[in-house]
C-alpha cells in the first residue's frame, strides 16, 4: 500500500515531490471541499504533476501517480486496424472498398472523406475506423488488392497461354494487361498516385518482378532455341518497356490505352525483341 503522509499534505501537488517539500502544480489544482471521511480528489487528474490522495477520517493517504503513458508511436498510413481473416470482416472491407471506388468514380478525390465512405457504405463511422484510420489507408489497402489481382491473373494467363501451342503468348499479356489498367481507370490513377504520395511507390514494381522471375524460369517454353536463360537485364528492360507505356497511357488518361494500334505496338515490340534472342 501507498505511504502515508501527513494530514497537512491534503491536496498538495508536486513534481519529483518528496513528504516534507511538495511543490505546487503549475495549475494549482485544489482537492474538492468538504466531503470529510470521503474520497478527496484532485480537480484536475488530466495534470501529471498532481498527486491523488485518499481521505477517510483517520489519515490521509497520498497515492502517488504513475508517470504519463509513452505516447505510442503513430499508426501507420496502410495499416488496417483489423485483419479481415473472417467473413464478416472481410465483406465489411469489400463494402468500405466498393463504397470509397463509387465516390471517386463520381467526385474524384475532392469528394473523398471518412464521413463520405461511411455514408455510401452504410456503415457508421465508428465501424469505418476500426478497420482503417483515414481516408488514405483506405487507398492504400485498395491498390495492394488491385497489384495483386494483377499478378495473379497476368500470371496465369501466361502460363496458360505457355501450355498452348496455339496460342500467342505475347498477345494475350499485352491484352491481359491493357484491359486490368483499363478497368476503373479513374479509380485505379486517384488510388495509385495516393500509394505513391505516402510511400509505398516501390510496391508497384513488385509484380513485375515476379512476372519477370516467372518468364526467366520458363525461357525454354518462350525461346525453344535458345540454350541459355535469358539475362535478368534482358528480362527487366523488355518487362518494363511494356509495363511502363500502359502505365503512362493510364496516368495520362491517353486514347491510345483502348486503342488496337497500341496494343499491336506492344505486341510487336515483344515479339520483335525476343526473336532476336532465339536464335
Amino acid at each position: 500500500m501507498p505511504a502515508a503522509s501527513p494530514a497537512g499534505g491534503v491536496g498538495a501537488c508536486a513534481t519529483e515531490c518528496n513528504d516534507d517539500q511538495p511543490r505546487r502544480c503549475p495549475k494549482a489544482c485544489r482537492p474538492r471541499e468538504g466531503q470529510s471521511g470521503a474520497a478527496i480528489r484532485i480537480k484536475d487528474r488530466s495534470c501529471p504533476l498532481c498527486i491523488v490522495y485518499e481521505h477517510c477520517s483517520l489519515f490521509v493517504t497520498r497515492i502517488d501517480r504513475q508517470p504519463p503513458a509513452v505516447p505510442r508511436k503513430m499508426q501507420a498510413i496502410d495499416s488496417k486496424r483489423r485483419n479481415p481473416r473472417q467473413a464478416r470482416t472481410r465483406d465489411t472491407v469489400e463494402l468500405i472498398f466498393e463504397a470509397t471506388a463509387r465516390i471517386l468514380q463520381r467526385g474524384g478525390r475532392a469528394a473523398l472523406s471518412t464521413n463520405a465512405v461511411a455514408e455510401q457504405a452504410g456503415i457508421s463511422i465508428g465501424t469505418l475506423y476500426q478497420y482503417f484510420p483515414n481516408k488514405e489507408a483506405i487507398m492504400v489497402a485498395m491498390t495492394r488488392r488491385e497489384l495483386e489481382r494483377d499478378r495473379v491473373a497476368v500470371m496465369t494467363a501466361i502460363a496458360r497461354a505457355l501450355d498452348d501451342p496455339e496460342a500467342k503468348p505475347a498477345r494475350i499479356a499485352v491484352n491481359k494487361l491493357i484491359n486490368l489498367h483499363r478497368t476503373n481507370q479513374k479509380v485505379r490513377r486517384i488510388i495509385t498516385q495516393t500509394h505513391i504520395a505516402q510511400g509505398f511507390g516501390d510496391e508497384l514494381a513488385k509484380p513485375v518482378q515476379e512476372i519477370t522471375q516467372m518468364l526467366a524460369a520458363k525461357t525454354d517454353r518462350i525461346l525453344p532455341k535458345r540454350t541459355e536463360p535469358i539475362s535478368p537485364v534482358t528480362l527487366f528492360v523488355l518487362t518494363r518497356a511494356v509495363i511502363g507505356a500502359i502505365r503512362a497511357a493510364a496516368h495520362e488518361e491517353s486514347p491510345f490505352l483502348g486503342a488496337t494500334e497500341f496494343e499491336d505496338e506492344l505486341v510487336r515490340l515483344v515479339e520483335g525483341f525476343l526473336a532476336g534472342l532465339d536464335q
